[in-house]
């Protein structure tokens, strides 16, 4: 098939350069999107912002030359080598997960400019985006899904600029804010506690955790113009851990923990922004409501969606255990937007969709969801809430 294709090698090569996705290719031309990735692979044709894979080709048995086979070989040595890579934990591989990470990062180009905030002393309503399921690092294959979602890194990242513009629209169609709250609920990255994800994750953890740690702050840097302050809290998931079990002591032992410490840091300079870690779970306050942050994992499911009787008796039970009254209990982990008793108990959604686990034992998953709540600060009350729901990567049937 890949023969198929080589008269094109131009118009292909300008498509790609363009921002075409090899399955947009590939259904103009007739092919699997396989074909397209190997061709790309096989003649050096590379997007803007592209990750590609070293796969072994699969070449026409009709067209077998010397170069053929010395990038055939090529491509194993180099699978042979990632997969060591990957069974090594020395502090080389580290730096140099965190080297490669580093190489190439540049600040996201915003692309929605509203005026900055007013500070006029009537404003008394505060926004808090919850965060979570980012799952960055994951490749999705959209062939396995039913073409109900394809996922990559770059995907991520048009999703995590659609959750941008989605949260500075809402701020100019909302009452006066006196600043921005952000909960990072954990499973940001991608993770290695399944052998499966480790074979198909474009980056390992240590790479994941930092690059993560970068667009997390970028993310906060492109709305800080917009906002007179923004308090930031976050939490860890259970894929990105770095034990194999799952864990109860050092929680934190985990490559979101890693994500959230680096953006932290990268964001020390600005005085308008404060960002707590905790470790498990954390306790905020917001329009003097106490709001209970974990992300969910411990809760036992063996049925699609939310265990929602495992969830109210987590709920009880957190509540039984602290003496302040707790007023909103927000979660992550189910890839599920939901909200209820009234907004006591907020799962949210995530920012990856619908996966082949889910697609397999399921029959499917919800597509990107993320909340933005709204409290008034004088009433001390939750007052709206609204989804964001990013699009990109999602195939048109």
């Amino acid at each position: 098939m890949a023969s198929k294709l080589q008269p094109h090698i131009d118009e292909i090569k300008e498509l790609i350069e363009a921002g075409n996705t090899q399955l947009e290719v590939a259904k103009k031309f007739g092919v699997a999107r396989k074909t397209v990735s190997d061709f790309c692979i096989a003649k050096g044709i590379k997007g803007p912002g592209k990750t590609y894979k070293y796969e072994e080709l699969s070449p026409d048995l009709e067209e077998v030359s010397s170069e053929d086979i010395l990038k055939s070989e090529n491509r194993e040595l180099r699978a042979a080598f990632n997969k060591k890579q990957k069974e090594s934990v020395a502090s080389a591989r580290i730096i140099g997960a965190i080297e490669m990470a580093l190489d190439g990062l540049t600040p996201r180009p915003g692309r929605f400019k509203p005026p900055p905030a007013k500070s006029g002393g009537k404003a008394h309503h505060r926004q808090m985006a919850l965060l979570s399921d980012f799952h960055g690092g994951e490749y999705v294959e959209p062939e396995v899904v039913n073409y109900l979602n394809e996922y990559s890194w770059q995907i991520m990242e048009d999703r995590a600029q659609e959750v941008i513009d989605g949260l500075l629209s809402h701020r100019e169609r909302s009452p006066e804010l006196t600043g921005l709250d952000i909960a990072f609920i954990g499973d940001m990255c991608s993770g290695a506690n399944h052998d499966e994800i480790t074979i198909t994750n474009e980056f390992p953890l240590a790479e994941q955790a930092v690059k993560m740690g970068m667009l997390m702050g970028q993310i906060i840097e492109e709305l800080i113009p917009h906002y007179a302050n923004i308090n930031i809290i976050a939490v860890e998931g259970n894929h990105p851990r770095l034990t194999k079990a799952p864990a109860a002591k050092m929680p934190h032992n985990n490559g979101d923990w890693i994500a959230a410490t680096f953006a932290k840091e990268y964001l020390k300079k600005y005085q308008t922004v404060d960002f707590k870690i905790g470790r498990g779970s954390i306790l905020h306050q917001i329009a003097g409501r106490n709001v209970f942050c974990w992300h969910g994992d411990g809760i036992r499911s063996s049925m699609p969606g939310v265990p929602w009787g495992g969830v109210m008796r987590r709920v009880n039970n957190i509540q039984a255990a602290h003496r302040m009254h707790i007023d909103h209990f927000i979660y992550g982990h189910f890839h599920q937007a939901n909200i209820v008793q009234a907004g006591r108990v907020i799962g949210n959604g995530s920012l990856k969709g619908t996966d082949e686990w889910v697609q397999k034992n399921f029959g499917g998953g919800d597509p990107p969801a993320q909340w933005l709540l709204t409290f008034d600060e004088k009433r001390e009350r939750l007052t709206d809430a609204r989804l964001i729901t990013p699009t990109a990567g999602i195939p048109e049937l």
